[in-house]
């Protein structure tokens, strides 16, 4: 990008207008993250669990891989070599206990979300996030663009909005797909791949698709 501008940097002053795009960016979703949380509004108590039922998880199958290797060892027949496995046996159990009542809580939280309101809340979310898509990130780079005659928010969003519908509406959603696609599969297909030629590839799509609706 910076090439494209012979060598200038971002326009100074536009500090104040992307903060607003974001603000109003944000404002777009409330509606869908309301009634999400309104259809599951145990989901904070939710998320403090996943942490625990993790370590939870991780502390059992290693406890339980430590007495397997202690009972193939001793060949635990006699009392003596029992009560040494003992302690091993004890933490065994009190992690296969915690580790039910994290899942029965999970499941009596589940019982409280209420779908009809997260579906209504996801449609929501979903037309926001279109909505957003077709000016938020283009309005902030137009705002950034010491190329573009862009003075304050309202000519940020109209140019926005132009270069948008410049790309059309099917180019503007099949490149973000095109590199989720290419990121995700090579991720899976080598973890290098990915981190050096997916991921960089996901990062630099909304400048690269910036400069191409401009039409550099």
């Amino acid at each position: 990008v910076k090439s494209k501008r012979n060598g200038e940097s971002a326009k100074k002053g536009a500090y104040g207008t992307i903060v607003t795009i974001a603000i109003l960016t944000q404002l777009c979703m409330l509606p869908g993250q309301f009634l999400n949380d309104l259809g599951n509004a145990n989901s904070t108590a939710q998320l403090q669990m996943i942490p625990k039922s993790i370590s939870t998880a991780i502390q059992l199958e290693v406890a339980k891989s430590k007495l397997d290797e202690a009972q193939k060892k001793d060949n635990a027949d006699s009392t003596d070599e029992q009560a040494s496995l003992k302690p091993l046996i004890d933490r065994v159990a009190d992690l296969e206990a915690t580790a039910i009542t994290l899942d029965e809580k999970m499941k009596d939280l589940d019982k409280h979300q209420k779908p009809l309101l997260r579906v209504f809340g996801g449609i929501l979310l979903f037309a926001a996030f279109i909505f957003i898509y077709f000016w938020s990130p283009w309005a902030m780079y137009a705002a950034l663009d010491p190329t573009e005659n862009v003075v304050d928010k309202k000519q940020a969003i109209a140019r926005g909005r132009e270069l948008a519908q410049r790309g059309g509406m099917i180019n503007i959603w099949l490149a973000p797909l095109s590199a989720f696609i290419i990121a995700f599969v090579s991720t899976i297909a080598c973890f290098l791949p990915g981190l050096f030629l997916g991921i960089p590839l996901a990062v630099a799509l909304v400048p690269s698709m910036y400069m191409i609706l401009k039409g550099e």
